[in-house]
């Protein structure tokens, strides 16, 4: 999976842990929840879309997540959950659809 969106956007570069990439996936860890996240890139019937999975830990088994249109919905779900579950007073997410937009 080209993951060079991650890997190249100043905003995240630091923030996800790359476990492990294929052709069709990428684990990623983030930095910010510690939780684990895998995307598989699908295609099904002329549609390409992403399955997220999540795990809280190494140890645990995935489970779905949800499915979005792009690699970017994919981060910003990862990145609104972790500001969800952290709390965080200032927001990636606000500054991720800012630059996007």
């Amino acid at each position: 999976m080209d993951i060079s969106f991650i890997t190249n956007e100043p905003l995240l570069s630091s923030y996800f842990t790359i476990i492990n990439t294929t052709k069709k996936t990428c684990e990623l860890k983030s930095n910010a929840s510690y939780h684990y996240w895998r995307i598989t890139a699908t295609h099904e019937a002329n549609l390409h879309f992403f399955i997220l999975e999540h795990k809280y830990t190494d140890k645990k088994k995935y489970h779905y997540q949800t499915e979005a249109a792009s690699l970017l919905d994919t981060v910003l779900y990862i990145v609104d959950h972790d500001e969800y579950i952290i709390k965080r007073p200032v927001c990636l997410f606000d500054e991720l659809l800012k630059k996007y937009k």
